[in-house]
């Protein structure tokens, strides 16, 4: 019998590859400006990026062993804010231990306002027109602030690095 539980996902790679697909409805949902979208793939996003240490830790090409693994995934913040999140929100908080090793200080949506101009080609009159841009926030306990964008591509970062330390092969090392 089996393992896996869900058809199609048998490796480190194979979930990488739905992390990344988890990051485009993630976009996706931040342009549409739905929250309750926005906040619903964040939760998948951080919960798959968390869940990819398990599954590495299990590969059998892994040269690691788990406390290696954790602590090599621990020495990236953004690693550690995924774990911070996924368990918060899975468990309706932190229990005291996780309180005391956590990171993240505050996840908050956030809206800025931005004017574009643009040049009417026929006349020479410059336009304006106002837009508010919906965005997710993670905030650091030592200040540290990253917009969604910048979050999603140091996971990413910081994963395909994980793989190469951890000697996963995948087909992009």
């Amino acid at each position: 019998m089996s393992k896996k539980l869900i058809c199609k996902f048998e490796s480190p790679e194979v979930l990488f590859e739905k992390l990344r697909r988890d990051k485009e409805r993630l976009l996706k949902a931040l342009k549409s400006e739905n929250e309750t979208d926005l906040c619903d793939n964040f939760f998948d996003y951080c919960v798959t990026a968390h869940s990819l240490r398990e599954w590495v830790i299990k590969d059998n090409s892994c040269r690691f062993s788990k406390q290696t693994v954790n602590d090599t995934c621990d020495s990236y913040n953004v690693l550690k804010m995924c774990h911070d999140i996924a368990n918060a929100s899975k468990h309706f908080g932190l229990n005291k231990y996780n309180e005391e090793k956590k990171i993240t200080y505050s996840v908050f949506l956030s809206t800025s306002s931005m004017i574009d101009f643009y040049e009417n080609l026929e006349t020479g009159a410059i336009n304006r027109v106002k837009r508010d841009n919906l965005d997710i926030v993670i905030m650091g306990e030592v200040g540290e602030i990253i917009g969604l964008w910048e979050f999603t591509d140091k996971v990413e970062k910081a994963w395909k690095e994980m793989f190469i330390k951890c000697g996963i092969v995948t087909h992009n090392n």
